[in-house]
């Protein structure tokens, strides 16, 4: 029995990652261009990259940055890199589980399931939150496995590093670290004592900001930099309700939702029953319970903000570590009231192998049904590669002004930048006429790229219904543009020599 979970569980894993693997090809997305646009430019010179990329905390350019460094413009080699570190989340889920409840299938579930539930969270998008839970989750196992060993101090450390990097990739790392108040349960009774559970809080909190400092210091942002992403994180608008934003979440995922507020509900008779015994596996398994549980509901608050779904990639690894002993316990008493009623588990067992089976097939094929249910809008054709006909008449490594400045896939398929804007490559309130006639002025930038409203791009209608450009295309002539390049993606505008007045370089 034992021979044949273990083939199904290693099948389960090894299909799984191989589908994500083959999926690679079709990441990307509007935040992906953004922070790989920045981090190609930190490899080329971060002397000269625009100090608005501290709209986010730097660890995430700094990652890019590496990438950039042996990748260059090879764009497979960022999305194959990308699935690598979605499979490294699944990977530390399934470990955290493992060692916190002692059993693989379960383990080998979890990770499967934070590949799977991860599709219909939008992990093709390439954006930074898994970056921000591999951080975190690293220091949790560092942490457990510590803690196994009787390292303890050794483990609290490891637990405020992970969680230190975590906010030194992304402002959102912080609502991981708010949720390691879910340990205190745990420390309170290993502690006996408030001086000593304090001087372990002291520990992970001093750790965390002493990680966060000098990666800020060793990035070069200093102070300044930490202000301005805290201000950006504080100033940004809200877009729709909170109920709304997390409705919208639980249409996507409405199995992991019930599961999570079943593995809440279930935590406190849980820990009730653990204080009347005196099993030795009990402390590893509600310590990640509490903290699997505490996170998860802390991560929620980002969709106070906005409801966007790859929000909920910071929640789901802590999801998971919550439901996953949630579900040994509750099978743990199961299997104990069956011994008491029927003396014997061989049926037992062949039911679990059954079920376990069960739930690789449904798991292969849901991520075959979600993945062609997204493959249309995933497309064949990444956008830069659609931009790649716009670049005729485009300088390479030049300055580009684009309006709407979110479409940063043209600045990767022509290989322009955005140095110089005082908004870089980011998009946000900056998109007014005014500010875009000030950017004209600037007698370095010689091409502006305005792209046509269209039908499926909800952004860019926003930003030309927002406000009256008439006085922005008015600038740009004053400025010597001329249009140079009409095609249904928009308009190549660049700037030309007095001398050349009158003539027309438009085809």
């Amino acid at each position: 029995m034992k021979h044949a979970l273990s083939l199904i569980c290693t099948a389960m894993l090894v299909a799984t990652a191989w589908r994500l693997i083959t999926l690679s090809s079709h990441f990307g997305g509007a935040d992906s261009y953004y922070f790989i646009l920045y981090g190609y430019d930190l490899a080329q010179s971060a002397a000269d990259t625009s100090f608005a990329r501290y709209h986010y905390f730097p660890g995430a350019y700094q990652f890019w940055r590496v990438v950039a460094m042996a990748a260059g413009r090879n764009f497979a080699a960022y999305q194959m890199v990308f699935a690598i570190v979605g499979l490294a989340n699944a990977a530390l889920t399934g470990l955290i589980v493992r060692e916190a409840v002692g059993r693989a299938p379960l383990a080998a579930l979890s990770a499967c399931a934070y590949v799977l539930v991860g599709w219909r969270l939008e992990i093709d998008g390439m954006t930074t939150e898994p970056l921000v839970t591999l951080a975190a989750l690293s220091g949790i196992l560092l942490w457990l496995q510590c803690e196994r060993r009787g390292q303890r101090q050794l483990g609290l450390l490891c637990l405020g590093a992970g969680y230190g990097l975590a906010v030194l990739t992304k402002q959102q790392g912080a609502f991981l670290a708010l949720g390691a108040m879910g340990l205190a349960p745990s420390l309170w009774r290993q502690s006996r004592g408030w001086r000593r559970m304090c001087v372990d809080a002291v520990a992970v909190v001093a750790t965390s900001l002493g990680v966060f400092a000098a990666g800020m210091v060793l990035d070069g942002g200093g102070l300044a930099a930490v202000r301005f992403g805290i201000g950006m994180a504080a100033d940004y608008a809200r877009d729709g309700s909170f109920a709304a934003h997390l409705t919208g979440v639980a249409h996507r995922v409405p199995v992991l939702c019930v599961a999570l507020v079943g593995a809440i509900g279930l935590w406190c008779p849980a820990w009730r029953a653990a204080r009347r015994t005196s099993s030795t596996d009990r402390s590893s398994s509600l310590q990640v319970w509490s903290l699997g549980a505490a996170t998860a509901l802390v991560t929620l608050l980002q969709f106070t903000k906005r409801g966007y779904a790859h929000y909920a990639l910071l929640t789901l690894p802590f999801a998971l570590m919550a439901i996953a002993p949630a579900a040994a316990w509750s099978w743990t008493r199961v299997c104990a009231y069956r011994d008491r009623a029927r003396g014997t588990s061989a049926p037992w067992r062949v039911l679990l192998c059954v079920s376990i089976g069960v739930i690789v097939v449904v798991n292969g094929l849901a991520l075959e049904a979600s993945a062609e249910r997204r493959m249309p809008a995933l497309a064949t054709t990444l956008p830069h590669e659609r931009d790649a006909a716009l670049c005729d008449r485009i300088l390479p490594g030049r300055r580009l002004l684009l309006l709407p400045s979110r479409d940063n896939a043209l600045h990767w398929a022509c290989g322009t930048t955005a140095r110089g804007t005082r908004w870089g490559y980011t998009f946000n309130a900056q998109e007014t006429p005014e500010d875009y006639i000030a950017e004209l002025r600037k007698p370095e930038l010689t091409q502006v790229f305005v792209f046509a409203t269209r039908s499926d791009d909800a952004y860019g209608r926003q930003v030309f219904a927002r406000h009256d450009w008439s006085s922005f295309f008015v600038a740009l002539t004053q400025q010597g543009f001329q249009a140079v390049v009409e095609s249904p993606a928009g308009v190549l505008y660049v700037r030309v020599p007095a001398a050349a007045d009158g003539v027309s370089l438009r085809r």
